[in-house]
């Protein structure tokens, strides 16, 4: 036996000529030995032979069929199991010999459906199941086919085993039903009645497989109509729609795996009967599920039956309305939402988001099933909620009231970093324009109140709240307007200004805000702290509204354009572009009258540096003609003169404008003449385009650090002791090899640490481009000085003068390489850090501030 384990290892590796001699000894040793555990590695031997290609596959097929004369059932059970999986990798030639062994084989697989083995009745029943499929291969009119191997015949001989006494065998018939339809066989009605009769069994295997053939029967014929098994009148029933109700009676069964399968399975069905699809979210069952018996059978039924009273607050089943169908839609996402295994409710959240997005009027009730799960305790599952919900957005405009949006902002808490961003591109909405819409400025207030509580309580989600803000501006211009905030500042000297802020009602808050505020001039800033992120937030969605509607930037103060010119260069992603606000004149902001200024001053300079090199030139040349006429030499005079000329013409000739150049090239168009054409041709000809190559594959590889961003006035500070996380968010561009692109920091004392991300933090945004979001640790002893700020131009200098220089410091998640040239692709960005100790803290007063 240990020879025999030795040999499956080596099996890849022998030869041709070992492999055909390993095989014959191995069926030799199976007709030698009486040991049933030898013969069953030996089978299991001969089934790793099955995927070699240079294996005769109908030598091995033959030997197999002789060895099922063994008399072992488990023996049988392996070599069954060996020939179905032949069947699945290798093929038989159509040949009178492969056709024998075939119809010997079907033969043997008939006799052993009446042995008392349970083993072998299922091992055989899963290869009868892909006999027909084996058969089609061979033409009729050639060999003479089994009568009983045709695909229904086939189907009604393995529905026999549904009802089978042992459960094994029940579920080996279910599911060779089902994979006869994966394989491309119709299935015929009647194994429906029997696929609903397995969902009653005792045993998990068979509900399972019960519930994948009642699938399976129901997406083939899903018109057909059922009668239903009712006392009363004749009532029928789409198929489609009898299968789903048992499909979601399984969302109440013991057993977490049915429950799972159900809830994923009732995603599939997407045409089924409206009506029923509402029932899914209500524990009550519907008006238009029930119908009134007639009067006839009404009082048949109170002559065979006496009345039985019912108590009071209990259901009367006797009364005069009966339902349709059963209750097993009847709240089943409600019963699969609150199922205890968050397996189930993450299914039950997939089949809802599925059914929405072809369904639009299960929309509403989606939305209060779903945002109720963004309170539950699993993070999987309340990720899983916001992204259905978002998703749904991208097919259905989604409304939230403001009960719906105080408990969606209530995940902005969550100690689960995923989890928040999750929330703010929900409402963010980078799918689409219209994911959520805010009802009114209430709801509106509520969620930038909330959005400020996620700022202070984790200040590492700024960008991202910036981002989500930017949204809620752009697609809500006309609440902004309503919206008026008061905006507390901050001095450095812990002093509340307050500072009241109406962003289109400026004009009136002034006049009326010593009445209705009671606010006295002195203490109204002229221009509040721009560092503010309470601030920041709310002139980012001020900005992003106006650029929306530009109608409503007609009564902002001065001061305002030049911030949202400063949002603009500090946070690109978070404000839309300004040119449209400026080139409509709608902008009017001192900023760009400034550069205006800047660039006439400018070009006025560049002027006069010119007039004052022409002019000392020119005099400089006076004075040699000067000179040479002084000592009688015209000639020479006359000959700089000239020279200097023709230079002039050339320079003038030279400097033509656009326009100039433009205007004779009409002239030779319009009215062509020899020496036009002359003159053009020999321009033409000494003319040297430059050579452009648009398909040149050279790209400029560039990097944008999104975050952190520089907090020279509030640094980071943590015990020395602790390890703490800094999370880097950039975007790269232009990269075809994102196993290049390290993180590189370089500390106070100059030494530097090099982190290099994995590939999962690389998302792919368009071709060559990527979004970089990655989690470096930082780890640094206690710091008691202030240090100076590192000279990165130095040092970038440094690396690239010295590339085989060793780094001073290198940490445990860095590589190091003696032979790799780093280049800088990104701007550099100066973060501050505090690491401190007990001690530390004690001795220094100081305020450190690190690079």
């Amino acid at each position: 036996m240990q020879c025999l384990r030795r040999i499956s290892t080596a099996i890849p590796i022998l030869l041709h000529d070992q492999q055909q001699a390993v095989l014959r000894s191995l069926l030799q040793i199976f007709h030698a030995t009486t040991n049933e555990e030898i013969k069953a590695i030996v089978i299991s031997l001969i089934q790793k032979f099955m995927v070699i290609p240079q294996v005769n596959g109908p030598l091995l097929f033959a030997d197999l069929i002789y060895l099922l004369s063994s008399n072992s059932a488990a023996v049988r059970t392996l070599l069954y199991n060996n020939v179905y999986d032949f069947f699945k990798t290798r093929q038989l030639f159509n040949t009178v010999k492969n056709y024998e062994l075939l119809k010997s084989l079907y033969e043997k697989v008939v006799l052993e459906f009446e042995d008392s083995d349970y083993r072998v009745r299922a091992a055989c029943i899963r290869l009868y199941s892909l006999l027909p499929f084996v058969f089609k291969a061979y033409d009729a009119s050639q060999v003479v086919i089994p009568e009983n191997l045709s695909e229904m015949k086939a189907q009604k001989l393995i529905s026999r085993f549904v009802r089978d006494n042992d459960p094994r065998v029940r579920k080996s018939a279910l599911d060779s039903l089902v994979d006869m339809h994966l394989r491309g066989s119709p299935l015929y009605d009647e194994l429906y009645s029997l696929a609903v009769i397995s969902l009653r069994d005792d045993f998990e295997e068979v509900r399972l497989g019960g519930l994948n053939l009642i699938w399976a029967v129901s997406s083939l014929n899903p018109q057909i109509l059922l009668q239903l098994p009712k006392d009363g009148p004749i009532e029928k029933v789409r198929l489609i729609d009898d299968a789903f109700t048992k499909i979601c009676d399984l969302v109440n069964d013991v057993s977490v795996v049915i429950r799972t399968k159900a809830c994923v399975i009732m995603s599939s069905y997407q045409h089924v009967n409206a009506d029923v699809l509402s029932q899914t979210f209500s524990k009550q069952i519907m008006s238009r599920l029930k119908r009134r018996r007639p009067d006839h059978h009404r009082k048949k039924q109170q002559r065979k039956h006496e009345i039985i009273p019912v108590p009071a607050g209990d259901q009367d089943m006797e009364s005069e309305e009966f339902r349709i169908m059963d209750s097993g839609a009847c709240g089943a996402f409600v019963h699969g939402l609150e199922d205890e295994f968050q397996e189930v409710r993450n299914a039950s959240i997939d089949s809802i988001c599925e059914l929405c997005m072809y369904h639009g009027h299960l929309v509403n009730k989606a939305v209060d099933a779903l945002v109720d799960m963004f309170n539950d305790e699993i993070p999987q599952v309340r990720i899983n909620a916001i992204n259905s919900l978002r998703k749904i957005g991208t097919r259905w405009p989604l409304k939230f009231n403001l009960e719906q949006l105080e408990i969606a902002t209530g995940t902005l808490d969550d100690f689960d970093q995923t989890t928040r961003f999750t929330t703010h591109d929900l409402l963010a909405n980078y799918l689409s324009t219209s994911v959520v819409e805010i009802e009114n400025e209430d709801s509106l207030k509520l969620l930038m109140a909330e959005l400020m509580d996620n700022i202070t309580r984790y200040p590492q989600d700024l960008i991202s709240i910036y981002r989500c803000i930017k949204e809620i501006g752009k697609r809500h211009p006309e609440l902004v307007c309503k919206f008026i905030t008061i905006i507390i500042i901050h001095d450095q000297y812990s002093m509340h200004r307050i500072l009241l802020i109406n962003f289109f009602l400026w004009t009136f808050i002034a006049k009326c805000r010593k009445s209705l505020f009671d606010i006295d001039n002195r203490y109204m800033t002229k221009e509040p702290n721009t560092e503010s992120p309470a601030y920041t937030a709310h002139v980012l969605l001020l900005v992003n509204a106006v650029v929306s509607q530009p109608s409503l930037a007609s009564n902002l103060p001065a001061y305002m354009f030049q911030h949202f010119a400063y949002y603009r260069r500090k946070y690109p992603d978070c404000v839309q572009d300004l040119r449209a606000l400026h080139e409509n004149g709608l902008m009017k902001s001192p900023e760009y009258a400034s550069i205006d200024g800047f660039v006439s001053e400018t070009v006025a300079k560049m002027s006069l540096r010119d007039i004052t090199e022409y002019t000392t030139n020119t005099s400089h040349l006076l004075q040699i003609i000067k000179r040479q006429a002084e000592r009688w030499e015209y000639s020479a005079a006359l000959a700089t003169i000239q020279d200097a000329i023709k230079y002039l013409d050339k320079e003038t000739y030279q400097k033509l404008s656009i326009g100039d150049l433009r205007s004779i090239l009409v002239k030779i168009s319009t009215d062509p003449t020899a020496a036009k054409w002359i003159g053009l041709h020999s321009f033409l000809t000494g003319f040297l385009p430059l050579e452009l190559d648009l398909e040149n594959a050279v790209r400029h590889t560039s990097a944008e650090i999104v975050s952190p961003q520089p907090n020279i006035d509030k640094p980071l500070k943590f015990k020395s002791n602790i390890r703490v996380n800094l999370d880097i968010e950039a975007n790269i561009y232009n990269s075809s090899d994102i196993y290049d692109i390290a993180i590189e920091i370089t500390n106070p004392d100059r030494t530097i640490q090099v982190y290099w991300p994995v590939s999962n933090d690389f998302v792919p945004t368009t071709p060559l481009c990527y979004k970089l979001k990655a989690k470096i640790e930082l780890r640094y002893r206690g710091w008691t000085v202030r240090s100076f700020e590192p000279d990165l131009a130095g040092l970038d200098g440094y690396i690239m003068k010295y590339p085989n220089a060793e780094s001073t410091s290198i940490t445990h998640s860095t590589q190091q390489s003696n032979d790799v040239v780093s280049i800088p692709i990104s701007e550099p960005v100066l973060y501050s850090i505090h690491p401190y100790s007990r001690k530390s803290q004690a001795s220094s007063s100081a305020r450190p501030i690190f690079a």
